[in-house]
């Protein structure tokens, strides 16, 4: 065989493999695509639940005793008298209830009884 046969055939074969190649690529695109979207709905699914939850949860605390539950701005109200200062220097100490890592509430009747023990 003429080595110029060989060079055609070779690249033929070459053309044939990057074809291949292209087409497993788009195939594995797609699949991808599906497998994220999928797992998006997953995500939104649970935080759907959790936000749900939460709602729930402060709508139970609420019935227990209106206005016994309240946030940030409701205890310094409750403390009045004190400072931006001398809260920030005791907000770490009061006893709150974490509904999410950044909602916390406070409970007026442990806060005092916090206050009496200190």
């Amino acid at each position: 065989m003429l080595p110029e046969t060989k060079r055609e055939q070779s690249g033929a074969r070459d053309t044939y493999s990057l074809f291949e190649v292209t087409r497993s690529l788009e195939e594995a695109r797609e699949i991808l695509r599906s497998f994220e979207g999928t797992a998006l709905a997953g995500v939104a699914a649970q935080l759907s639940a959790a936000a749900e939850s939460l709602a729930e949860t402060a709508e139970v605390l609420h019935r227990i005793r209106p206005g016994l539950w309240v946030d940030r701005e409701g205890i310094r109200a409750h403390l009045a008298g004190r400072t931006e200062d001398q809260f920030g220097k005791i907000a770490s100490e009061v006893p709150k209830h974490y509904l999410s890592e950044r909602v916390a509430l406070f409970n007026i009747l442990e806060v005092d009884e916090w206050l009496m023990c200190r």
